[in-house]
Order: structure tokens, then C-alpha cells, then sequence
């Protein structure tokens, strides 16, 4: 069905049921499916963000809006270590290849025996019970979901929510800018993801030139997300008392990307964040009155 509004949905409401009810069937199948179980908790855990910044899209209008909201919160909380374990590994075998001579040999083999003991610990600890718990969380939303209602019909269903999210993405990116304190930009990077979310939402309404911002906030979520798996790391090599040999390889290489990641996010972000948050909402009302009246 696709993570979009669309024309032939009957009113804002009926757009919010299908796309909430689609979502959830798809991560209870991947939660019920034979595969890769890890595989299968990261891809329900990012439906949760995507569900997220669907209601936030209806928020001022959406009665319901706080108990959802903290449903979804709290269900993809019970996994979220072992996703953080994963991106740990896998962003230690690309600062490898990208510093070899510095990661060569026992220091980062000696982080990498930690976070692979770490994410063996987190399969054993009630996995399957936190999984199941997990499950049935998703499963009683989807009952609810199916009678989801929001309060306006038109764009007033989303106007609200989508300049809200927008504003906060603007000053977050003003702090993170001022600051450059890692828990700053993870904070941007949450309000751009929920923009982007939005746009992807409205991407049957929007112009050409508007559906090319799309790209380019999937593009600034995904610097700011890697620089948050930096942080991640660093924050794990913090905790694995390392010896201080390896520890001292990694911080060099881990300060190096993370000022390369922030300085291409602060370079982009013009360009989708510029605009004033009353005339991108203009730009989407306008779209939305040619295209259903």
C-alpha cells in the first residue's frame, strides 16, 4: 500500500487507518516470519518511528495522539539494545577499512570480541520474552488502530502537526549548530526524521521541486544517523574499559568521522530547513487544494 496519503482516500482519517494498519500487519509478519530474527526486530523497531511520525503528522487533531504515541515508544524500547549492538559493529568494520593502519591488529580486535560478547548477553537476556512482549504490544494497536479517527477532514487534519514538526526541526538544528554537543544533533536528527516522514506522507500532493526535498532530508537523516552510531560506539568503548592502547587507536578515527558527519549535515541543511515554517505550510495547502479541492 505504501507509506503515503493518497487521492482516493475517502478523508484524512480513513488515509490514517490504512497506512497504520499496513504498517503494523508488516512488522507482526517479519516478528512471525522464519528469518533472521535480529533482522526482523530492526524492521518493526523502524516501523514504530515511521507509525510515530504518522500521528505526529495528526497530532493536534488526534485525540488519541499521547497513549499511541507512548504505545509505540515503549514497545520498540524493549529491543533497542540489540539494534545499538548491531550498528556498533557494523560502523567499527567501516572505520576499518577507512583507517587501517590505525585499526589494524588487537585494537580494534579487542573492541570487537566486547561488542560481540555484549550482543550474545542480549540475545540470552529474555530475548524471546522481550520479542513476545514486543509482539503483543503491536498487536493490540493494530485493534485499535482500526477505528482511529482525527477531528478535521481537509488539510486542517494536517496542518497543525506538519508545521509543529517543522518548527522543531529548524530550532533543533539552530541548538545543534550553536553547540555541536552530540545529544544535540541526536535530537536534530529525530526532528528531521519526523519531517521527513511527513514529506514522504504528502509525497502524492507535493510539486516536483518539493518531492525533490524528499531525497534530500532521507539524505541529512542519514548523516545525522550514522553520526549517532558514532556516538553510540564511542559511548560503548567508554563502558568496555578497553585497554588504553585500543582505546586511544579508536578515539582519533571516532572524532574524525563524526566532525566529517556533522560538518556535511550543517552544509545541508539549508536547503530543507531555510524555507519559514508559514510558507512550506503554504506550499503543501496549496498542492492539497489543486489536488482534491
Amino acid at each position: 500500500m505504501g507509506y503515503k496519503l493518497k487521492r482516493s482516500d475517502e478523508d484524512v482519517s480513513e488515509g490514517l487507518r490504512r497506512i497504520a494498519c499496513d504498517q503494523l500487519d508488516r512488522a507482526l509478519a517479519a516478528l512471525d516470519g522464519t528469518g533472521d530474527m535480529a533482522e526482523a526486530v530492526h524492521d518493526a523497531r523502524k516501523r514504530c518511528k515511521k507509525l510515530r511520525g504518522l500521528i505526529r503528522l495528526v497530532r493536534p487533531q488526534f485525540i488519541d495522539y499521547k497513549t499511541e504515541n507512548r504505545a509505540f515508544r515503549d514497545a520498540a524500547r524493549r529491543l533497542s539494545d540489540l539494534r545499538e549492538t548491531g550498528a556498533a559493529l557494523e560502523i567499527l568494520t567501516r572505520l576499518e577499512q577507512s583507517y587501517p593502519e590505525r585499526l589494524s591488529g588487537p585494537n580494534a580486535a579487542a573492541l570487537r570480541d566486547a561488542l560481540k560478547a555484549r550482543r550474545a548477553e542480549t540475545h540470552l537476556d529474555d530475548f524471546d520474552s522481550r520479542r513476545a512482549a514486543f509482539r503483543d504490544a503491536l498487536k493490540a494497536v493494530r485493534h485499535r488502530a482500526a477505528l482511529w479517527e482525527v477531528d478535521k477532514t481537509g488539510f486542517g487534519a494536517i496542518e497543525g502537526g506538519l508545521k509543529k514538526t517543522y518548527k522543531r526541526a529548524r530550532a533543533a538544528w539552530a541548538t545543534a549548530l550553536e553547540t555541536r554537543d552530540p545529544r544535540d544533533l541526536h535530537q536534530w536528527r529525530k526532528r528531521v526524521k519526523y519531517h521527513w516522514y511527513h514529506t514522504r506522507l504528502l509525497k502524492p500532493l507535493a510539486s516536483k521541486k518539493l518531492r525533490r526535498r524528499i531525497d534530500r532530508l532521507g539524505e541529512l537523516s542519514d548523516l545525522l544517523g550514522d553520526h549517532q552510531d558514532l556516538a553510540d560506539l564511542r559511548r560503548m568503548i567508554d563502558a568496555e574499559a578497553l585497554p588504553p592502547e585500543a582505546a586511544q587507536a579508536l578515539a582519533s578515527p571516532l572524532a574524525i568521522e563524526m566532525d566529517r558527519l556533522q560538518n556535511r549535515a550543517f552544509a545541508r541543511a539549508p536547503k530543507v530547513l531555510g524555507k519559514p515554517p508559514k510558507a512550506l505550510v503554504r506550499s503543501y495547502r496549496k498542492r492539497w487544494k489543486k489536488c482534491r479541492g
